[in-house]
């Protein structure tokens, strides 16, 4: 088979690809191994600057009051964090020499709300870690449980657009020559799409309602124990194998260069 214009891949009109006559793409170890150090790096420093007494230290008690129910607003926090690491990442590579300067970084900005995180996961099992000063990450929890509600809206278009792309062109229609000339990076790609698209539209549904009812417990303050959640820790463990493992689907052979045939 001649090689493939991996521009037929793709719904959209710009690339990030890499000037070279011979590209080479990372292995997929290093791939996850990058995504794994940026989850650790991002929960510990949830960890620490989540805890209200530790806030309430290095801000001479101005923030980290919980009777002030401080998530109220913020939740802006991890949500800007979030979308400006994304512009950060974005600019840094459109402005690296040796890559085709094919983008906006709005536009990169908001593929990358599709990238797997996992610092709000962890604050969730110790939301309920209860202190002589209540319970510290309480608040965090709660602040970064919306901004994370945000962004997975913000990534469903994401998911839907390739999945939109891909059902007008058959390449979910198996058993045609279609679907079986799709290189193996791409049946990953398409179904991480499907399956974030589907999954995780159902589960941000019941992470939505989940949250309404932690915030209406946590102000009337009727929660104790460790299953704070109503429906219980599986809140925080479903996104595993829902969201979060399509990211990883859809972002571990995405590089162009393994998309091409001969």
């Amino acid at each position: 088979m001649s090689e493939a214009t991996t521009d037929s891949f793709f719904p959209w009109s710009w690339s990030v690809s890499s000037q070279s006559e011979h590209p080479i793409c990372p292995p997929s170890s290093s791939i996850l191994g990058l995504y794994a150090a940026i989850n650790a790096v991002c929960t510990i420093l949830s960890i620490l600057a989540g805890n209200s007494s530790i806030i309430r230290i290095i801000t001479c008690g101005m923030f980290g009051n919980e009777d002030g129910n401080p998530w109220r607003y913020m939740w802006i926090l991890p949500f800007g964090l979030q979308l400006g690491a994304n512009a950060c990442v974005a600019a840094l590579t459109k402005s690296a020499p040796g890559y085709a300067d094919q983008f906006q970084i709005w536009e990169l900005m908001l593929f990358y709300t599709l990238r797997p995180r996992l610092s709000w996961i962890i604050l969730g099992f110790i939301a309920d870690v209860s202190t002589k000063r209540g319970k510290p990450w309480r608040s965090s929890f709660i602040s970064n449980m919306i901004a994370e509600l945000l962004l997975q809206v913000m990534a469903l278009y994401t998911a839907g657009t390739v999945v939109h792309f891909a059902t007008v062109r058959g390449y979910y229609v198996v058993h045609t020559n279609t679907y079986k000339a799709l290189p193996q990076a791409a049946h990953l790609f398409y179904g991480g799409s499907l399956y974030y698209l589907v999954a995780g539209s159902a589960y941000i549904l019941v992470f939505a309602s989940s949250l309404f009812e932690y915030i209406d417990r946590a102000e009337a303050r009727k929660a104790e124990g460790p299953n704070y959640l109503s429906r219980g820790h599986w809140v925080v463990v479903a996104p595993l194998i829902t969201t979060w493992l399509a990211s990883w689907l859809f972002l571990v052979r995405i590089c162009p260069a393994r998309w091409r045939q001969v």
